[in-house]
């Protein structure tokens, strides 16, 4: 969703520069009509950008995804940890299940949080995971 969010924002930005600059510079006896239509359309075309990002929502998405994985990788530090310090085979059988049952949990709750993902993306996601 970052990606989708930074495409439709930074346009945005731009064209509303372009607005501004156009709007100080361009002298108002030349061209009227051109300068008004121009400065119009630009600005229109600002405002349903604007739009899309309201609608879809991809900040908020791209926050939800970024404290999601942020759980994620907390759960992963919190096994590393265990496995890393169990080297004399001190982790019984019972806590190492009773751990597996709890970040299971704690996966499934984090999944529930995140809002669907869109066929694309979790496909790219999959062809990426391959990749490694």
């Amino acid at each position: 969703y970052a990606r989708r969010y930074y495409c439709l924002t930074i346009p945005c930005i731009l064209l509303t520069m372009t607005v501004t600059v156009l709007s100080a510079v361009w002298p108002e006896c030349s061209h009227e009509a051109l300068r008004k239509s121009l400065i119009s359309g630009l600005s229109a075309l600002t405002t349903m950008i604007v739009a899309a990002l309201s609608l879809f929502k991809f900040q908020s998405k791209m926050d939800v995804f970024n404290r999601c994985a942020q759980q994620v990788e907390a759960l992963i530090s919190r096994c590393n940890f265990v496995s890393r310090f169990d080297v004399d085979g001190h982790i019984k059988r019972d806590s190492a299940q009773q751990l597996i049952t709890e970040v299971n949990r704690q996966l499934l709750e984090i999944r529930g949080q995140a809002p669907q993902l869109s066929m694309d993306l979790e496909a790219e996601g999959r062809k990426r995971h391959r990749a490694w």
